[in-house]
């Protein structure tokens, strides 16, 4: 068992009143394996640094070398299905590539983020290209068939739902990273206060973990198939949060992901207690398309390091408080309402 499981288990799980339920659900996830590039008749191994990507193939043609990739190259359609070289890559610009829809991608860059990305593949090249070369690419397509777990608790009493979502990824955290440590911190000061504080009246709180977060948060869609969605009053998101200077996400992938009522509501309340928080389109690539409830989620972004770094690197005051200011939204965001 994983340390990030045995963690949640030993010091959340442990604290409810009785065991959270758990729901079992099979997903099939595809690696890239066993890649490489032909150029100028020799052959070189490549790393894959995306997955998801579902078709074995080749990949043939031109390579088109560009310097950093930028918004505006979104709308060339002259780089829509070519083989792009890309000298400065972030985990920030995978969004403007969906948008151009490359056959593949190489860098040189080092991306510490996982990929989640079934359109085209991404590989780690040791060269730069200077373009015009031609290239082909040759790789194998694992497909893993994965159990995953989500557990989930309830708190309180009523016909609404406002849940709490924790996602995680055993596949590529660790207890120690920030960039689970630090949200870790919050739900689990979070679940404290719900157990020993009390929870909001006439409507009930579902704290929910899942698994599998980096591919779209496919854990949490996949609860979400067999659930009401009429008596999900909202989902708030504890992820990636925690670290400071979270930002108010309103727009994923230039979807609204946050009404009006919310987005009032939230910034009302969190000023009331001295946090003030700006609202932002999220700058990484999630697709959050299918879920259709309102989410709200403080994304401590930009932060270059959130996948570099390991929990020594964190003041754990600022989660604490960051978990108090979502306690207050949970008491307080339908008090009107209900």
């Amino acid at each position: 068992m994983s340390s990030i499981k045995e963690q949640l288990r030993d010091e959340i799980f442990s604290i409810f009143e009785e065991e959270p339920k758990k729901e079992i659900i099979t997903v099939a996830e595809y690696y890239l394996k066993d890649s490489t590039l032909s150029i100028e008749k020799k052959e070189i191994t490549v790393d894959p640094i995306s997955y998801g990507f579902p078709l074995e193939n080749e990949i043939e043609g031109k390579v088109i070398s560009i310097e950093e990739i930028k918004p505006g190259y979104a709308i060339k359609k002259s780089l829509k299905n070519e083989v792009l070289f890309i000298k400065k890559l972030n985990q920030y610009h995978i969004k403007y590539l969906l948008e151009i829809n490359p056959s593949a991608v190489l860098t040189t860059s080092n991306i510490d983020k996982p990929l989640f990305i079934r359109n085209f593949p991404i590989f780690k090249v040791d060269f730069p290209f200077i373009g015009g070369e031609k290239i082909k690419l040759t790789f194998r397509i694992k497909e893993e068939e994965e159990i995953l777990e989500n557990h989930f608790y309830d708190f309180g009493l009523g016909s609404y739902y406002l849940y709490i979502h924790f996602p995680y990824d055993v596949r590529f955290q660790n207890f120690q990273d920030l960039n689970f440590y630090a949200p870790y911190i919050v739900i689990k000061n979070i679940v404290d206060r719900l157990v020993n504080v009390g929870n909001p009246k006439g409507y009930k709180v579902r704290v929910i973990f899942t698994e599998n977060k980096y591919t779209d948060y496919i854990g949490l869609k996949k609860h979400l198939e067999n659930q009401n969605l009429d008596r999900i009053l909202s989902i708030i998101n504890i992820d990636a949060c925690g670290l400071g200077n979270e930002k108010f996400i309103t727009i994923s992938n230039k979807r609204k992901i946050v009404d009006s009522y919310h987005i009032k509501k939230v910034k009302e309340l969190m000023k009331e207690i001295g946090f003030k928080i700006k609202k932002e389109p999220l700058m990484e690539s999630v697709d959050l398309e299918e879920i259709k409830v309102p989410f709200v989620w403080f994304f401590s972004q930009p932060n270059i390091h959130m996948y570099q770094l390991k929990k020594e690197f964190i003041n754990e005051k600022i989660p604490v408080e960051f978990a108090s200011g979502i306690f207050y939204l949970i008491n307080n965001m339908y008090k009107e309402m209900l």
